[in-house]
């Protein structure tokens, strides 16, 4: 991960600050933190940089700018990438000299890592009202894959530069499908009665999902499987029923949803599989 100075760290709603921990609300959970912890986060207000904090920091406990600078980068990367704060990318030319800098150094670690960053999303009544979560999902799900789309709008455009229309549908029947797949997760938590479970929508790198508490195994492998399924079935009927060669494309588009049980979703099935089978094993 790589922070300029000039970006702003910041809380998302439902974490708060005590003098000994950090509230996770979303998931009645706290997160120790000692003193100096403590005094750094208490400068995070949405309009200080990290700059700023370093500087402050420095002043507070006399110490050299470069300890100061890797004490509250260390703690805001730790945090981010826990889902505990957000960073606002603000420093756009020192991440183009970083970048430059990592590529001519040929430090292709350093250069994969200069993209990861984590954003999240909470919401309140993303536990109360699933047609409300629906169409909030339809409107963040292409904020947090603007750059996906872009670049998937891009390649259609350049292999078809005749049309417009066919790679907006395209891109679009693909953000649209992300979104049904997330929203099919939290349907699976809301008919196995574990709504309450739900965290918060967030983006981690590339990918963007919905993240919420550990449930029962089996209710859990349900609600991972429901994610890819539902795309999977709606894309089958569009490819089936359709004769329109770009409704059946979209269809394939939407059955492709079922990949992820080579990935994420996959993950969480496998990981719930080997603690039912430990489960029975011990009794």
């Amino acid at each position: 991960m790589y922070l300029s100075k000039k970006d702003i760290p910041s809380f998302p709603k439902q974490v708060t600050l005590h003098p000994k921990f950090i509230r996770d609300e979303s998931f009645n959970e706290n997160y120790n933190i000692n003193v100096t912890g403590h005094y750094i986060l208490s400068l995070v207000d949405d309009s200080k940089t990290i700059g700023d904090i370093v500087k402050i920091t420095k002043k507070k406990y006399k110490i050299k700018e470069e300890l100061a600078h890797h004490d509250c980068v260390s703690l805001f990367e730790t945090l981010n990438k826990e889902f505990l704060l957000n960073i606002k990318r603000k420093g756009i030319s020192d991440r183009f000299s970083a970048f430059v800098f990592f590529v001519r150094t040929f430090q292709f670690r350093q250069l994969f890592e200069f993209f990861q960053l984590n954003k999240r999303f909470d919401n309140a009544f993303l536990k109360k009202n699933l047609i409300i979560t629906f169409f909030y999902l339809l409107i963040v799900t292409p904020y947090l894959n603007g750059g996906l789309l872009a670049i998937s709008f891009l390649i259609l455009y350049v292999s078809n530069p005749v049309t417009i229309w066919e790679p907006i549908m395209l891109g679009g029947g693909f953000i649209l499908s992300i979104a049904v797949h997330e929203f099919s997760h939290v349907l699976g938590l809301y008919m196995m009665k574990e709504i309450k479970k739900l965290g918060f929508i967030g983006k981690r790198n590339l990918n963007m999902g919905v993240f919420r508490k550990r449930v029962d195994p089996r209710k859990d492998i349900f609600v991972s499987l429901m994610g890819p399924i539902i795309p999977f079935l709606i894309g089958n009927l569009l490819f089936l029923l359709s004769s329109i060669e770009i409704v059946q494309t979209i269809g394939i588009i939407w059955m492709l949803n079922l990949f992820t049980l080579f990935s994420t979703d996959g993950k969480n099935i496998r990981d719930n599989m080997k603690k039912i089978m430990r489960g029975a094993v011990i009794r």
